[in-house]
């Protein structure tokens, strides 16, 4: 023998869908919302963190490292100490590393990277920039 649902029961099933429905979408709202301003919260703190480390490093100090023998000059010596000490200091940070740009070359100077795969000095693989355009 068949049931046929009521009509009470359509209209509560069908307002039990609708309230699952709606508190599904406001909390898909309420969680990418989150998540962009993490996000956004996130690449604020790198940028002010990038923008206080460019200010520590100079320039001049790794000006001459060109390649894997210049790794026991002072100037790189004192740069990857003090990259890695900030990198240490600031758990949002990866990695920091300094590049040089000679024509369309990019070359690798310090990598903050404390294991075997660390960028040594020189050419960077597989990396040119963008001729303009």
């Amino acid at each position: 023998m068949k049931v046929k649902p009521t009509i009470c029961l359509k209209l509560f099933l069908s307002h039990v869908l609708a309230v699952l429905m709606v508190s599904g979408s406001i909390g898909t709202y309420f969680y990418t919302s989150a998540a962009n301003t993490l996000m956004h919260g996130l690449k604020e703190r790198l940028q002010s963190s990038a923008a206080l480390i460019s200010q520590m490093i100079d320039a001049e100090t790794v000006g001459t490292v060109a390649s894997q023998a210049d790794v026991s000059q002072q100037g790189y010596i004192d740069t990857l100490e003090k990259l890695r000490s900030l990198k240490r200091m600031n758990p949002d940070i990866s990695f920091l590393y300094v590049m040089r740009q000679a024509g369309e070359e990019v070359y690798f100077v310090v990598d903050s990277d404390e294991t075997a795969k660390q960028a040594r000095p020189g050419p960077a693989k597989n990396t040119t920039m963008p001729s303009p355009t």
